[in-house]
C-alpha cells in the first residue's frame, strides 16, 4: 500500500483542482441544511470562513439555494452581500489607511493575491451582520413577532461563533488548538446534517459519527475522541452522546494493544451501554450501524490505509523528516571520518619522518667500519704494519675509529682527532683522512639520492584519491518493502508515528519520524527488539529526539558476530628479533582486518620492513577501504626504502555485517578457511610489496559462516613448494573447543618437521 501511495503523486495542479471540487461540493451540502429556528447558517458560515477558493464555495451555495431551497431570494441575497463585503474588505488594506489596522496585515502580491485574506474578527463581523440582515428581513416581514426576534438574536450570534470555528480549517500555519475546533465544528455540521437520512434503512448518520469516533482515537487521543463523541452525538439525539463517547475512549485506550481489540471493545461497551439506556430496542436500530462501522475501519486502520491527520502542529518547533536527519547524519559522519584520516595522514607523517632518519643517517659503526677497511689498504704494504696492528694494535684501532667518529659526527675528520704519537708514526695519515672524508660525502650524498620517502610524501595522484574515497559519501536509497514489513510490524505494537524508511542495503539506518511519545505504547528496548526480528539484523540501542509531543527515533545495524583472534610466533633463532608482524584491527565501515607482515629475511632489518607495513596499512585501512590503493601507497614506500629488503603482505578482510571476506595477497603463502572437519587452501602467486614497479597483488573473495576458522601462516610455516597436507590434516583433525591452542600446535609441528629455519608467525580468526 506504501508502494501505491508513492507510485500515485499528484501535482500541485491537480491538488488545486481537487480542494476547489471539495469546497464546490461542500458548499452545496451545507447550504440547504436548516438549524434551529429555522435558519439556514452553516453554507453562509463555509462562505464567510474561506480563504483562497471561497468563490467555488459561493458557487456551491448558491446553487444549492436555487435548486434545493427553491431559489429563496434572502439567501442569495445574503451570499452576495457576504462576497462583496469580502472582496471590499481585501482592498481596504494599503498602511495609510486606519483600516489597516482591523482589516488586517497588507499582502503583497497581484490583485487577487490579497483577497479574502481578512483576520477572524472582520470574517466573523462580516458573517454576523449578514445573518442579522436576514433575521431583521423575517422580523419586519412576519411584523415584529417575538419568535422572529429571538431568531434573529440567535442567528446573529450562533453565525459569529459557527464562522470563528471553522476558521481554524483554512488559517495557514493555525494552531492545535485552531484546527480541532474547526475539525470539531464540521464533524458536528455533517452529523447534524445526516441525521434522519436512512439508505435501505441504514442510517448514514450513525454510521459517520462513529467512523469518525474511532478514526479521530486512533490518529488523534482517545480522550479527544470522548469528546467528539458527545459532540456528534448532541447533533443528532442525546442518547447518542454517550455511547459515542464511550466508543471513542474505549477504544482510543486499547489500540496500542491491538486494532482488532480496539474495535470490538467499543463495540461491546457502546452496546452495552445502549442496551442499559433504550432496552433491547437498540439491538435493531443500532447494532448493525456499529457492527459495519468496526467491519469496514478494523482494516483500514490494520494495514494503514487511512491518511493521518494534520491537525497536530507544534508551534514554533520544526519536525525532522527523513531527509533532514540523514543529511545531519551523512554530515556528521563525514566530519568524524575527516577528522581520523587527518589523525592518520600524521601516523603515517611520523612513520616516513622515523624510516627516513635511519636512512639518511648511517649508524656509528658504519663510518668505523669504513675507516678501518680504508686505513688497512695502506696498511698492507707499509713498513710499521707491524708496528700499529702488532705491537700497539689497540692504539691503532681507537685512533682510526676516531676518524670514523668525527667523519660521523661532524661529517668530515681531522688530523686532530689522531694523537701525535699516531700522527707522526703513521705515513699515510693525510691520504687516509682524505679518503675517510670522501667516504663520508659520498655516504651523505647516496642516502639523499637514494631516499625516496619524500617522493612517496608527494605522490599526489594516489594522496587525493584516498582523500577522495574517504570524503565521498554513498547516497544510500530507502528499501521500500522493508520499511512497509517494519512500519506494520511496529504498528501492531502501539507505536504511534508518521513514517518509517530503512535506509541502505549493506548497513541499515532506521529512521522513524512523527513519533507519538504519548500514545505511544512500547519502550525503545522493545523497538530495538522489533527491528531486530523484522529485518534480521543486529541493531545499536535507539535514540529518540523529542521536539514538543513529537520525535524521531534512529538505529544504526550493527554486526551480529564477533571475531576472536589467537596468535602464536617464534623466531628463527632464539632471542633473535622475529620479522614477522601481526596485527588485528577495525577499519571503516564495521570491516575487520588480520594483516600479517613477513619481512624478507629476519632480525631487525625484516622487522623493520613489517613494522612499517603493518603500521602503514592498519594507519589507512581505518579510515577508508581501499585496499588496493593502500597497498599502491605502501609499494612505493618500501621501494623508496634505501635497502633490498621487501616485504610479503597477507590481509583479510572481514565484512561484519554481511561476512562476506577477502584475501588480498603480495607475496604471501597459502591461507586456510576451517569450516566444521573440513579445511579450504586459498593461495596466489604474487610477488613481496617492494619488489615490483607496479604492485602485485591478488584478491580471493568467499563468504564465512558462523563458527568458521581463517588461518594466517608465514613462509617459516609453508616455504615456497613445501607440502601443505600436514597442515591441513592438522586443522582439519582440531575441534573449535581447540582452535585457542591452533597457533601454538601450528609451530610446533612445523619445528618438529624442521619445515625452516625462517622466523614463524601464525594468526587464526575465529567468527562467533
Amino acid at each position: 500500500m506504501q508502494k501505491l501511495k508513492e507510485k500515485i503523486k499528484i501535482s500541485p495542479q491537480v491538488k488545486m483542482v481537487l480542494y476547489e471540487i471539495a469546497l464546490f461540493a461542500l458548499g452545496f451540502v451545507l447550504m440547504p441544511i436548516k438549524f434551529a429556528f429555522g435558519i439556514y447558517p452553516f453554507g453562509l458560515a463555509l462562505v464567510a470562513a474561506g480563504r483562497k477558493y471561497t468563490p467555488f464555495a459561493f458557487c456551491g451555495a448558491i446553487l444549492s439555494v436555487v435548486f434545493l431551497m427553491g431559489a429563496r431570494v434572502e439567501y442569495i441575497v445574503a451570499l452576495i452581500a457576504l462576497l462583496g463585503l469580502r472582496i471590499i474588505a481585501s482592498y481596504i488594506k494599503k498602511k495609510e489607511s486606519p483600516a489597516h489596522l482591523i482589516l488586517g496585515e497588507e499582502k503583497k502580491g497581484g490583485i487577487l493575491s490579497g483577497l479574502f485574506c481578512e483576520n477572524i474578527f472582520l470574517k466573523v463581523t462580516i458573517s454576523s451582520l449578514v445573518a442579522f440582515g436576514i433575521g431583521l428581513y423575517y422580523v419586519i416581514k412576519n411584523g415584529y413577532l417575538y419568535y422572529d426576534i429571538f431568531t434573529l438574536v440567535f442567528f446573529f450570534v450562533f453565525e459569529g461563533i459557527l464562522v470563528y470555528l471553522m476558521s481554524g480549517a483554512f488559517l495557514e500555519g493555525a494552531k492545535s488548538r485552531e484546527r480541532l475546533l474547526a475539525f470539531l465544528a464540521f464533524a458536528f455540521v455533517l452529523a447534524y446534517g445526516l441525521s434522519g437520512r436512512e439508505i435501505q434503512g441504514i442510517d448514514l448518520a450513525i454510521l459517520f459519527s462513529y467512523a469518525i469516533v474511532l478514526y479521530t482515537s486512533r490518529y488523534i487521543s482517545g480522550a479527544k475522541a470522548g469528546v467528539l463523541g458527545l459532540v456528534l452525538g448532541v447533533a443528532q439525539m442525546p442518547i447518542f452522546a454517550p455511547i459515542y463517547g464511550i466508543g471513542g475512549i474505549v477504544s482510543g485506550a486499547l489500540w496500542r494493544l491491538s486494532p482488532y481489540l480496539a474495535t470490538m471493545c467499543a463495540f461491546c461497551m457502546s452496546m452495552g451501554f445502549a442496551v442499559y439506556a433504550s432496552g433491547y430496542d437498540a439491538l435493531v436500530y443500532l447494532a448493525p450501524e456499529l457492527l459495519a462501522v468496526c467491519l469496514i475501519m478494523y482494516p483500514l486502520i490494520r494495514f494503514e490505509l487511512l491518511p493521518k491527520p494534520k491537525l497536530i502542529k507544534n508551534e514554533g518547533i520544526e519536525i525532522k523528516n527523513t531527509q533532514t536527519v540523514l543529511a545531519e547524519g551523512q554530515t556528521k559522519r563525514l566530519r568524524g571520518r575527516l577528522c581520523e584520516a587527518s589523525a592518520s595522514f600524521d601516523g603515517v607523517y611520523g612513520i616516513l619522518t622515523d624510516v627516513s632518519k635511519k636512512i639518511k643517517a648511517p649508524d656509528r659503526g658504519y663510518f668505523y667500519r669504513s675507516a678501518l677497511e680504508i686505513a688497512e689498504g695502506y696498511c698492507y704494504t707499509c713498513p710499521k704494519k707491524e708496528i700499529c696492528w702488532q705491537t700497539d694494535a689497540k692504539a691503532t684501532e681507537t685512533n682510526i675509529k676516531r676518524l670514523g667518529e668525527g667523519a660521523f659526527s661532524r661529517g668530515e675528520s681531522q688530523k686532530t682527532d689522531v694523537e701525535q704519537r699516531f700522527l707522526h708514526r703513521c705515513p699515510h695519515i693525510e691520504q687516509i683522512i682524505d679518503e675517510v672524508n670522501l667516504m663520508a660525502s659520498d655516504t651523505i650524498k647516496q642516502g639523499v639520492k637514494n631516499d625516496k620517502l619524500d617522493i612517496c610524501a608527494r605522490d599526489y595522484r594516489l594522496m587525493s584519491r584516498l582523500l577522495a574515497s574517504i570524503t565521498k559519501e554513498k547516497q544510500e536509497s530507502v528499501q521500500r518493502a522493508e520499511s512497509d514489513k517494519l512500519a506494520r510490524a511496529l504498528s501492531k505494537k502501539s507505536l504511534v508515528f508518521e513514517r518509517v524508511d530503512v535506509v541502505g542495503e549493506r548497513e541499515k539506518h532506521i529512521v522513524i519520524t512523527g513519533v507519538d511519545t504519548v500514545r505511544t505504547g512500547c519502550s525503545l528496548d522493545e523497538i530495538k527488539e522489533i527491528i531486530e526480528n523484522e529485518l534480521d539484523i543486529g541493531l545499536s540501542q535507539p535514540t529518540l529526539e523529542v521536539s514538543g509531543k513529537v520525535g524521531v527515533i534512529e538505529a544504526f545495524s550493527q554486526p551480529k558476530y564477533k571475531i576472536e583472534g589467537y596468535m602464536c610466533q617464534k623466531s628463527a633463532k632464539d632471542g633473535d628479533v622475529n620479522g614477522d608482524t601481526i596485527s588485528m584491527f577495525e577499519g571503516e565501515g564495521k570491516r575487520q582486518y588480520l594483516l600479517l607482515c613477513d619481512g624478507m629475511g629476519s632480525g631487525k632489518e625484516a622487522r623493520l620492513t613489517s613494522q612499517m607495513c603493518v603500521d602503514f596499512l592498519e594507519k589507512i585501512l581505518r579510515v577508508t577501504n581501499e585496499k588496493e590503493l593502500a597497498l599502491s601507497m605502501l609499494n612505493n614506500l618500501v621501494r623508496a626504502k634505501n635497502t633490498e629488503c621487501s616485504s610479503s603482505v597477507d590481509l583479510l578482510e572481514i565484512d561484519m555485517i554481511s561476512l562476506e571476506a577477502s584475501f588480498t595477497k603480495s607475496g604471501a603463502c597459502s591461507s586456510f578457511v576451517k569450516r566444521g572437519g573440513k579445511a579450504f587452501k586459498l593461495s596466489a602467486k604474487t610477488a613481496p610489496i617492494g619488489i615490483m614497479k607496479d604492485l602485485d597483488a591478488q584478491r580471493l573473495s568467499f563468504g564465512l559462516e558462523k563458527n568458521d576458522a581463517c588461518v594466517i601462516v608465514s613462509d617459516g610455516i609453508l616455504p615456497v613448494k613445501s607440502n601443505e597436507g600436514w597442515l591441513i590434516s592438522l586443522l582439519e583433525a582440531t575441534s573449535e573447543e581447540n582452535i585457542k591452542e591452533l597457533p601454538a600446535k601450528i609451530i610446533k609441528e612445523a619445528r618438529e618437521r624442521n619445515v625452516s629455519k625462517d622466523d614463524m608467525s601464525v594468526l587464526v580468526a575465529l567468527i562467533k
